[in-house]
């Protein structure tokens, strides 16, 4: 029984020493050149003993092939050329010079050869072991994103449990709840559930393949947009008890773009100060920069800030910065950002340093309506 068992462990013990073996030839090319090197003395200075009319039996096939496996194909016609040159000496000796040019263009030609199926074979298990690890990071990312994505998706799932639940205390049984928070109650249910909407859009949207939208351009006050993302964020406001302060700078111009748009910006913004600012202020302002006649939104908080080597990377899609992975999310908020903010003509920076906090500031333009173009077309 034993024996039966210890034969498929040896077969893997000796797959796993073969690949040990394969993986180093392909990963230390300094050593595997010393090697090469060494076994071409050693089998030079055999053909030097051998009888004369045996030396043609000796060749370097295997240290070519080394050259070829480990060094690519450069490396192992190199050899190739090296091993012909050391049998040259020993040819025109014993041959004649018609056969010498025969037998040392033979030989060049089937080391030559060799040397090419050792690099694409080499080349192939390099492709392979990227493949491997690409597919295995597909993976991993696959398998996060789903998880974090029905983590984050439970928070306004819940609110939105919590709510209805209360609306059905009331109509069974009558809680004694007022109109104004019947009606409070129905929005926050309404905003989560457009919260839920937007994630999903966004995962969607993290594929790219929506480059094109069109921007549903509208008139609005930047107080109207601060007030209708306060009434959503209030439950997230205060699960992670950080005080959020809203203002709009006086004489600040209605804002006229896509506002389904900017207000999924804001929100993710918003979202992810609350996240990582673990507690700490956070300040939104709005402001109307004239010399370059944009909008200007900051989201500023005095959380534990981003590292530097993080922050070239922090709008990339399914990025997660070091440190951070243990927050809920799975790396599209920003990017997110990013392309939305794009959509709409405008820009989104940041600047944070550790310990100091994180500041993103927006930058967008005053957008025209279709309504404003054709306007403009009937005037002309």
């Amino acid at each position: 029984m034993s024996n039966a068992n210890d034969s498929p462990r040896r077969a893997r013990s000796l797959v796993q020493h073969i690949e040990r073996i394969e993986r180093w030839l392909r990963t230390n090319p300094v050593k595997v050149g010393v090697l090469v090197a060494l076994l071409m003395l050693v089998t030079m200075l055999v053909q030097e003993e051998i009888d004369e009319h045996l030396w043609l039996v000796f060749t370097y096939a295997f240290p070519v092939a080394l050259a070829g496996y480990g060094l690519g194909f450069r490396g192992g016609a190199v050899a190739a050329l090296v091993a012909t040159a050391l049998l040259y000496d020993h040819a025109i000796h014993t041959l004649g010079t018609k056969d010498t040019v025969f037998v040392l263009t033979t030989r060049l030609a089937g080391s030559l050869a060799v040397a090419g199926l050792c690099a694409l074979a080499s080349a192939t298990a390099r492709a392979r072991e990227r493949y491997i690890a690409r597919h295995a990071r597909l993976a991993k990312i696959q398998e996060e994103f789903l998880a974090a994505f029905a983590h984050d998706i439970r928070s306004p799932l819940n609110a939105i449990l919590g709510y209805a639940s209360i609306l059905q205390e009331e109509a069974e049984e009558g809680s004694g709840l007022s109109r104004g928070e019947l009606f409070e109650a129905l929005q926050r249910i309404e905003a989560n559930a457009l919260h839920v909407e937007e994630m999903i859009a966004g995962m969607l949207r993290a594929d790219g393949g929506d480059g094109a939208v069109r921007n549903e351009v509208t008139t609005f006050t930047a107080d109207a947009l601060i007030d209708e993302l306060r009434r959503e964020l209030d439950p997230v406001v205060l699960e992670h008890g950080a005080p959020v302060t809203w203002t709009v700078a006086p004489g600040t111009p209605e804002l006229v773009t896509d506002r389904k748009k900017l207000h999924s910006v804001l929100r993710n913004l918003v979202g992810n100060a609350l996240k990582y600012a673990r507690g700490a202020p956070i300040a939104v302002s709005v402001r109307w920069d004239a010399p370059t006649a944009r909008h200007q939104i900051e989201v500023r908080d005095e959380g534990p800030g981003i590292s530097p080597e993080a922050l070239p990377r922090l709008f990339d899609r399914f990025y997660r910065a070091a440190g951070r992975d243990a927050e809920d999310g799975f790396g599209l908020g920003l990017f997110i950002v990013k392309r939305m903010i794009e959509m709409i003509g405008g820009d989104v920076s940041v600047h944070s340093e550790l310990g100091e906090g994180s500041r993103f500031l927006l930058t967008f333009p005053q957008l025209r309506g279709e309504e404003a173009v054709a306007e403009e077309a009937k005037a002309s």
